[in-house]
């Protein structure tokens, strides 16, 4: 989908684009109904003025319900707005303010969000302030952690925690070694012996200990060169992520109207999701672009000069890529590629990319290799060995499409000649209508993996498949 907004970015790179200025009027602009993730860290109601500026704990409420209701208009229906909000100390005394639990409130009561969850994140680095309060009187200890608040439109938000799993640790995994016996705990839980089933990994708890420690990134050391200030109040990349890949697909658009210094873009960028940042600081948008000079990513519109981009050009001789193939040139072999490639974009969506990666040549040798013949002739004795194989991802439904989609590739084939060929047939289409084409033809197949697909088997034209997802 496209977003339409009537300026001119900051700044653009192939997933998307930042804005200067107030985030109250550019939201304005964001169509309702389109916006997947809303993650931000907004300026907290701290006692002391900070230079990145804060509102008074008493005018906070007031000062962010504007913002509020247009975070709420903007939102999908299945979308998700997470706000990382630290808390602050009552002037004077050893006491905490209530304005972020206020705040939370105020947009369950009165802005109609529901509170999926709430979240907390724990930064073990974290100075030990007030001073006052807990290195001279010791009468407070540090405060470690910020809450987090997972906001949804409808009670019903787009997530799956089985793409944020945790490795197991060594107790669960000598638990599963040994076997458990079921039984009832004193707590009155009443375990079964499904307990004791190996999955993909352990569900992560709500207290994420993510350390805020970075002190020589690229992005700090780029801005110390090039005399710019550091954003002082930057949260760790893994906090974005956590949220981006519990909540979201690739493809699907997420917004940091409080951007800063543009952690959430970079790794949105990353993650191959569609990002708007907003900040109302040029300085700290000047220097964000240098988090995308890391990741080789080309930044064609500057205020000033460009970015220095960190990727070698290719200067030998290359091999062509399928969609330059003539078809009756094709590889035969092409035909078990694209199925394999087409089942790994069904596979990843919804799931952990890594873990679908570790696990690909286990998948490669249950599914014959991806011969099309082979698992299209697939049939319930087949369904019920992969659900029963514990090296792949079991998901009878992915499992069952993955078998479908084979049948179709035999049907296209058939009428075709090759897979290859049939994908000429549609070359006379543009990108949405080759999308809606073959979304309709493949089972479990929406857009944001017809686009990993075909990036995948290099069915694209330079990097036009990427301007399709830009917020533009």
């Amino acid at each position: 989908m496209t977003i339409m907004i009537d300026r001119d970015p900051f700044y653009e790179t192939p997933f998307g684009r930042a804005y200067l200025g107030d985030a109250r009027t550019i939201l304005a602009e964001i169509p309702s109904d389109s916006v997947n993730l809303i993650i931000t860290s907004p300026p907290f109601a701290l006692k002391r003025k900070k230079e990145y500026g804060n509102v008074d704990a008493k005018d906070y409420i007031k000062w962010f319900i504007e913002f509020a209701v247009q975070f709420k208009r903007i939102l999908c229906e299945d979308g998700s707005l997470v706000i990382d909000i630290g808390g602050t100390w009552n002037k004077g005394t050893p006491t905490r303010s209530l304005y972020h639990f206020e705040l939370l409130i105020a947009l369950v009561k009165y802005v109609g969000f529901y509170l999926a969850q709430e979240f907390y994140w724990l930064n073990p680095s974290k100075l030990p302030t007030p001073a006052e309060w807990v290195t001279v009187r010791r009468i407070r200890v540090k405060d470690a952690v910020d809450p987090v608040w997972w906001l949804s439109k409808t009670p019903w938000p787009k997530a799956d925690n089985r793409t944020v799993l945790w490795p197991y640790s060594q107790a669960m995994e000598d638990l599963l070694e040994r076997g458990y016996k079921a039984k009832l705990r004193p707590s009155g839980h009443d375990i079964s012996d499904k307990f004791s089933r190996r999955h993909d990994g352990a569900i992560p708890p709500n207290l994420l200990p993510i350390p805020n420690t970075e002190s020589n990134s690229h992005y700090q050391t780029r801005c110390r060169s090039e005399g710019l200030p550091i954003h002082p109040a930057r949260f760790p990349a893994g906090l974005p992520q956590f949220f981006i890949e519990f909540l979201t697909e690739e493809g699907d658009l997420v917004v940091d109207p409080f951007a800063g210094s543009n952690v959430t873009g970079e790794v949105a960028e990353r993650l191959r999701r569609r990002w708007i940042a907003i900040d109302i600081v040029e300085e700290y948008l000047e220097g964000s672009k240098f988090r995308f000079e890391a990741i080789g990513t080309q930044l064609p519109m500057f205020a000033n000069q460009p970015a220095k981009v960190f990727r070698e050009e290719d200067q030998t001789a290359r091999e062509l890529t399928p969609r330059e193939i003539p078809p009756e040139q094709a590889p035969v072999d092409y035909n078990r590629y694209y199925l394999e490639q087409l089942t790994k974009a069904v596979f990843q969506a919804g799931f952990s990319r890594k873990v679908i990666h570790d696990k690909w040549a286990n998948f490669q040798k249950a599914f014959d290799e991806f011969d099309i013949e082979a698992v299209a002739g697939y049939d319930e004795q087949d369904v019920d060995r992969l659900l029963a194989d514990e090296s792949i991802v079991r998901n009878q439904r992915k499992i069952q499409a993955t078998i479908d989609n084979a049948r179709m590739m035999q049907e296209l084939i058939a009428e075709h000649g090759s897979f290859h060929t049939y994908l000429r047939s549609l070359d006379g289409l543009d990108y949405e209508d080759r999308c809606k084409e073959l979304c309709r033809r493949f089972r479990n197949v929406g857009p944001a993996s017809v686009s990993v697909f075909l990036e995948s088997v290099k069915e694209t034209e330079g990097e036009q498949w990427l301007m399709q997802l830009l917020p533009i």
